[in-house]
């Protein structure tokens, strides 16, 4: 039959003059294209009466659907249709597309990731609703995961989607269906794609194409003008300015910005070519004025949209079709995936085009693939394959395009990437991480500087680089799932991409680098926030990293010798110099903090710190022989750089860096802040306990203290020229001392990292909760927020939050909250690495209330540390070396001195933890056997214990501030000092140090040496001590005689020691009441009484005989006891009181 034949067909019997073609092998696309040519302008052609389409639906499925559905059936096509439908088992997998705004459920429990969503009907009838679960809103586009077995740990199917057990062979979908409907379905899909495809992608808005035009000279008289939608206009701006083009009302002008916003497009006027050309040059002038580029207006002739509405009537007829039939799901695959003659597929090209469509032809196209394709497994690797080929070419055209992330093609890296078996099998087979991570490479070379780094303009338009961030979320799905078992094409590829994440770590390590303004402040702030939007971005990505190559000790092996071979590159060898604390010596980094670039960006040595957690895991370490590369870094050099950034934070708080602006002080905001700082500040701790753990504590000490400016501050002989330094220095050196000291105790205690210290993923989550809740109480989501998530988006409150806390019930409207156990207490530490400056104030004003309250001890106690992982067992040592036994010498003894001025209470307290956790230190070495740390051995030479008793005993408002704590250390140490003394066989330390009673015993002999010798030892350290004191205090006054030489020349001689001493002693009989001053003052009785000397800490009597103690004076004339304050002395020089004559 020829195509004359068809013309007097109608739309009821058409199906039947295609069935007699396609028998006769004669029917082709042509048949299916006039027909449409013919009706489709008639139903959708746009009306000038009516610019908001309208369409006779009934008659359109009529005429155009239902003669296909009954040529594909071959009879009557709903009867047909409902029964595929029932001939199939019920569908295991849900499937139901998302509309925009509609309720999803996620399980906490059981979802693989936060993806992994369900419909309401699904979860209703679900187990996951009994599960911990979270509700929230699509953005469309996605689908209900309801059966897909690697969405879900547990509990897959809901009632309605559960499997029925059949004893049947499971069977091709195809087999359901007869072979011509198989080969007519697979005809009418092949046409109908096609025909959608080309219209929907149609460039001329003006021409048909050549087949579905009428006549050669068909040109319509009417046009319309297509306003198109994007997302730089304001809804209040596409309105005014269709109210100037076209003169339309207020109410209009809503309606039309109202459907170009929801449909993506809208006609805005119909008439004659130049009537439409005018409009549009009118919308184009306006929306100029209002952004980077205009509105998106286009002419087209009225036949062009029907076709298109046609073609998307059509898709939507297609999802309908499909959802009901497994097999017509497989036929669509098949015809959508296949390679026509000299062309890309259908599926190829209709996503390589994502980008010309507007909204509604997306959306439609977008929810075809995953009704037809997503919903079948190897349907779904096959739209994986093609995704994963053109996945550089989609987010280029993406990052160009100005709609949402939601509306792209690219939304469905979502729908494989998070699916476990196809992340893995795209690894192998397509290499996918490296083309992830080229692709957003080039969009990265673009922002680098002549010295490779990543460097951002605040001027710069940005809004590309945000866009090319979504390629980081596909790099995490891809990441989500770890593989169980590796092979050697995984570890292949896998080490690929790492090699490219290297690449994009080096060029953000010191990106944003800052110099300390000293001359004047900072004119324009720099734009920090694109670089620390970058790194939160990519924080999940790093941790997933780090977990795969956890997993296997070949890629292990291999990462980290590749870190290392990057950092040996990147971190040059820098100049040194000997620096001398105590007679010991260490060649330190010459690097000035204050003068010097630094930034607060690195990620490739974080990066490695990660790594380097897993070693102990495979038996090795960081001198294992796998690891001697070329330049590899010393480990000084490994830390150099994270040091900087804390002793940068210390001159900040010492107030150095003030005319840097506010960039700085948000960047170590953020660079602490709990959304940061897994990544960041806990790694750069965790290196300098490497750094610690693999030097001599000596030269890790020296190297803090240099990189700190306290090399001076560490001299004994320090405080005697400090007096006449300026006040913002002194308080500025105080504030670094603190910081040093703080610095050390983080190092020291904080060990709640899994690889650090010997504890796990839910003690880590139970100590951050304990500090929280040391704070205040608090409800569950404001405590939720002080908590980091993983890359899941979990924090694993819920998993140990009944072990710490009790739950306390709201009264009234009010909220619940969390009250930490009495028990959990003692975990409390007052400098937790975590807590803000205010968050540490709060905390301790608390539990100093509490205890106050209960009538305890106001003291709070260093917590029991955790025990190292064997490969930071090391790390105690620094505080038994000699560095740091003088620093501590050092502090205690400006404690002792109150004109000390580089002395603050904040370091002696931060000291008294430091001796605290050395107790705790050793008392777990002597318990353990091995008694190697021996603290209070080696702090007794230095006097330590001696210095705390006099800190104590003495009556200062020094002694006063720390009065519970020094008596808890003192306790302490006479605690594991006997038990030092017990393990060894020796007997109790006596004497000053502690009480202990008379044995007789071969011990207690050498005991009584013992004691007599180190009373010995003291009192020759304290004399000798003293001297060095008097003799600079001569010093003085001889200088002070020399400088007033002529007050002395004028000053009679005094009266001697022995008539002095012979007046004072007399015994007065006189009556009356005691005179206290002057020549008949009332004589007194000396009482001799013994006390310790402030100035040497030598136990001494105090006699009229004995030596003098010295006190500074003000000497200045004084009217105080005068009975003539009013009356002038003309001579005052050589006025003489006995005289009694006043002039």
């Amino acid at each position: 039959m020829d195509a004359e034949c068809l013309e007097g067909a109608n739309g009821s019997s058409y199906h039947l003059t295609w069935k007699s073609l396609f028998e006769n092998n004669a029917l082709d696309s042509g048949h299916f294209r006039r027909y449409w040519r013919d009706e489709v302008p008639k139903l959708f052609s746009p009306k000038p009466d009516a610019l908001v389409p309208i369409y006779d639906e009934e008659t359109s499925k009529r005429t155009l659907f239902d003669p296909l559905e009954k040529f594909i059936l071959d009879g009557e096509h709903s009867t047909v249709l409902e029964q595929l439908r029932e001939a199939e088992r019920p569908p295991t997998l849900c499937g139901r597309v998302f509309k925009m705004g509609e309720p999803t459920y996620s399980c906490r429990d059981c979802g693989m990731d936060p993806t992994c969503v369900l419909c309401v009907d699904c979860f209703k009838t679900s187990l996951h609703r009994n599960h911990r679960y979270k509700m929230s809103t699509s953005c469309g586009g996605g689908y209900c995961d309801c059966g897909d077995l690697e969405a879900w740990k547990f509990s897959p199917f809901c009632d309605r989607h559960a499997p029925v057990s059949s004893s049947e062979e499971e069977r091709s979908p195809l087999d359901r269906l007869s072979q011509p409907v198989i080969a007519r379905a697979r005809m009418v899909f092949e046409y109908v794609l096609d025909y959608c495809y080309q219209m929907l992608c149609w460039e001329e808005s003006i021409k048909l194409p050549e087949d579905l035009k009428v006549g050669a000279s068909d040109v319509s008289e009417t046009f319309a003008t297509m306003l198109f939608n994007d997302e730089i206009h304001t809804y209040e701006q596409v309105i005014r300015t269709l109210s100037r083009a076209i003169g339309c009302s207020q109410k209009e002008a809503i309606d039309f910005a109202t459907t170009v916003d929801r449909d993506g497009r809208s006609i805005v006027k119909c008439g004659t070519f130049d009537n439409c050309r005018e409009v549009k040059a009118v919308v184009e002038i306006i929306t100029t004025q209002h952004g980077p580029k205009p509105l998106r207006v286009v002419v087209m002739d009225p036949r062009v949209v029907a076709h298109q509405n046609y073609a998307l009537k059509l898709l939507a007829w297609f999802q309908q079709l499909i959802s009901g039939s497994q097999a017509f799901r497989v036929l669509f695959s098949e015809v959508v995936a296949a390679q026509r003659r000299d062309e890309r597929s259908i599926l190829e090209g209709v996503i390589r085009s994502d980008t010309r469509l507007w909204k509604t032809a997306r959306s439609q196209w977008h929810q075809l693939f995953i009704s037809g394709m997503l919903m079948e497994q190897e349907s779904k690797r096959t739209f994986a394959r093609v995704f994963t080929r053109n996945y550089p070419t989609l987010m280029k055209d993406f990052i160009e395009d100005d709609h949402d992330h939601s509306l792209s093609i690219t939304s469905l890296s979502v729908q494989i990437f998070t699916v476990p078996t196809l992340a893995h099998m795209l690894i192998v087979e397509e290499d996918v991480l490296a083309i992830v991570l080229r692709t957003f490479c080039t969009e990265c070379e673009a922002k680098l500087n002549s010295q490779s780094k990543l460097a951002f303009e605040r001027n710069q338009a940005s809004a590309n680089f945000r866009r090319a961030q979504f390629i980081l979320f596909d790099l995490k799905y891809l990441l989500i799932s770890k593989p169980d078992v590796w092979d050697n094409p995984m570890r292949s590829h896998f080490l690929h991409g790492f090699e490219l994440i290297l690449k994009l770590l080096s060029w953000m390590q010191g990106m944003d680098a800052t110099v300390r303004q000293v001359g004047q402040h900072m004119e324009f702030e720099p734009d920090w926030e694109s670089a620390f939007n970058l790194y939160i971005k990519l924080s999940p990505v790093i941790t997933l990293v780090l977990e795969w190559c956890g997993t296997d000790r070949v890629v292990l092996v291999k990462a980290y010798r590749a870190t290392l071979k990057k950092l040996g590159v990147l971190l040059e060898s820098p100049p040194k110099v000997n620096r001398v604390v105590a007679d010991l010596s260490a060649a330190c980094i010459n690097y000035d903090v204050s003068s010097q670039q630094l930034s607060i960006h690195l990620p490739l040595t974080r990066l490695l710190t990660g790594l380097h957690l897993h070693l102990d895991s495979v038996a090795l370490n960081f001198n294992s022989p796998e690891f001697c590369v070329s330049n590899k870094p010393s480990p000084v050099l490994l830390m150099e750089l994270p040091l900087q950034i804390q002793v940068m934070i210390a001159q900040v708080h010492a107030g150095m860096w003030r005319r840097n602006g506010y960039s700085l002080l948000n960047q170590i905001y953020f660079y602490r802040n709990v959304r940061c700082r897994s990544e960041m500040y806990d790694r750069d701790i965790v290196m300098l306990q490497i750094g610690a753990s693999l030097v001599d504590g000596n030269e890790f000490l020296i190297h803090l203290l240099n990189k700190f400016g306290l090399m001076n501050w560490v001299r004994e002989d320090y405080e005697m020229g400090f007096p006449k330094a300026e006040e913002d220095s002194v308080r500025q050196i105080v504030t670094l001392v603190e910081e040093f000291l703080g610095l050390v105790l983080i190092v020291v205690a904080e060990r709640h990292v899994p690889g650090v210290g010997l504890v796990s993923e839910g003690d880590c989550i139970r100590k951050e909760i304990i500090q929280q809740l040391c704070i205040e109480p608090m409800a569950h989501s404001h405590l939720s927020k002080t908590l980091p998530e993983d890359a899941n988006h979990e924090t694993g409150l819920e998993s140990v939050i009944e072990q710490v806390a009790t739950f306390k019930k709201p009264i009234g409207s009010g909220k619940g909250i969390y009250e930490i156990n009495a028990e959990c207490y003692s975990d409390y530490n007052p400098f937790f690495y975590h807590y803000t400056r205010e968050e540490q104030s709060k905390a301790e004003e608390a539990q100093r209330k509490r205890k106050k309250q209960a009538e305890e001890s106001e003291c709070c106690p260093p917590p029991v540390p955790s025990r190292f992982w064997p490969g930071f067992a090391t790390v105690p040592n620094i505080l038994n070396c000699d560095t740091m036994l003088h620093v501590m010498r050092i502090v205690l003894e400006r404690s002792l001195n109150l004109r000390a001025r580089s002395y603050s209470d904040g370091q002696a307290l931060k000291l008294l933890h430091l001796i605290g956790y050395a107790l705790y230190e050793e008392q777990r070495s002597v318990e353990s056997g091995d008694g190697t740390f021996r603290f209070t051995e080696r702090s007794s030479k230095e006097n330590v214990f001696v210095l705390l008793e006099a800190l104590a005993s003495g009556s200062s408002q020094r002694r006063d501030v720390h009065k519970d704590l020094l008596n808890w250390v003192l306790q302490k140490f006479r605690q594991v000092q006997k038990l030092s003394a017990n393990r060894v066989g020796e007997a109790s330390f006596s004497g000053e140090a502690m009480d202990t009673t008379e044995t007789v015993s071969d011990d207690g002999v050498r005991t009584a040496d013992v004691v007599r010798e180190e009373k010995k030892k003291r009192a020759e350290m304290a004399a000798a001590r003293r001297n060095r004191i008097m003799a600079q205090m001569s010093a003085m006054q001889k200088n002070f005689i020399r400088e007033h030489a002529e007050l002395f020349e004028k000053t009679e001689s005094e009266p001697t020691l022995s008539s002095s001493l012979m007046d004072l002693t007399e015994i007065s009989t006189a009556e009356g009441p005691p005179v206290c001053v002057g020549l008949n003052q009332t004589s007194r009785q000396w009482i001799p009484n013994r006390h310790i000397c402030i100035l040497c800490q030598e136990d001494q009597d105090v006699t009229l005989g004995g030596r003098a103690m010295v006190f500074s004076a003000l000497v200045q004339r004084s009217t105080v006891l005068s009975r003539s304050r009013g009356k002038f002395l003309e001579d005052s020089e050589t006025y003489d009181p006995d005289r009694k004559s006043v002039v």
